[in-house]
């Protein structure tokens, strides 16, 4: 900048358009729309075509068409984007983003439905600061709910996209009986993958320790069927910060073989 500071726009936040000298609601949508058209790019035109009073052409343009990205990369963003089902514009299936600047001073929406892309920026010439309270959500609805017939539009799948169940919490294939029964509920869920992306190894994030009711304990060899426990808990890193997932972690007394005293042959006898 002019204090001879450098500046960069490698940051979180330049995936949902903030950069030092920004873009315009143009640059995002045309950059936005391949998502929603397997992953061509139509460069954006303000006119097709100008004629005189007796229809000859003065003026005629015509858009361009790349394909910057993979269909399946484009679907797989998009499935991340997708909205429920009654957030959707009419019929059609919908994704969308939103984005504001730090200092509260522009706020943007993006999505798109099969068929159009729009984006919503929302700001002061002054460029104060503000509060929109989703205004910009509201006014894209609002445009895009006029311009989407009723008809029932869905994103176009690809062929060639694998699936597989894994688990939310490692990100690796899901283990049946386990994954599934953690205590907060069932953490399976099913996933789109390219061609090779699957995951290879199954989920370690999840143990399962059976427990001794009347010790509290690991079971022994000892210990009667009747008074097995089983559970399911988080196992984590060495080191790992404290999170609202910390009470449902792996307890030391359960990561050393210590097991039930309680119960052995002498006991049952």
């Amino acid at each position: 900048d002019s204090n001879g500071n450098f500046v960069t726009d490698v940051q979180q936040s330049i995936c949902t358009g903030q950069l030092i000298n920004g873009v315009t609601n143009m640059e995002i949508t045309k950059a936005v729309s391949t998502l929603g058209n397997e992953g061509y790019m139509n460069s954006p035109v303000l006119y097709t075509r100008v004629t005189d009073q007796n229809d000859l052409i003065i003026l005629e343009k015509k858009t361009t068409t790349t394909h910057p990205v993979q269909a399946t990369t484009a679907f797989l963003i998009t499935d991340a984007l997708k909205q429920d089902k009654e957030d959707q514009i009419k019929n059609s299936e919908t994704a969308c983003f939103a984005g504001r600047t730090l200092d509260q001073t522009s706020y943007w929406y993006t999505g798109y439905t099969p068929e159009i892309t729009a984006t919503v920026w929302l700001g002061y010439d002054d460029g104060r600061s503000f509060e929109s309270d989703d205004t910009e959500e509201r006014i894209w609805k609002e445009i895009m709910n006029a311009a989407v017939d009723s008809s029932e539009n869905i994103f176009v799948k690809p062929s060639n996209l694998e699936t597989a169940d894994i688990c939310k919490e490692s990100g690796k294939l899901a283990v049946s009986s386990i994954c599934d029964n953690d205590p907060r509920g069932n953490r399976i869920i099913s996933e789109y993958f390219s061609p090779g992306t699957v995951p290879t190894t199954t989920c370690n994030t999840h143990v399962e320790v059976t427990i001794c009711r009347e010790s509290g304990m690991l079971i022994s060899n000892d210990c009667p069927k009747k008074d097995y426990i089983r559970r399911i808990y988080l196992y984590l890193p060495t080191g790992s910060n404290l999170t609202l997932d910390s009470e449902y972690i792996l307890p030391d007394k359960y990561v050393s073989d210590e097991r039930c005293t309680v119960h052995d042959s002498r006991t049952d006898e």
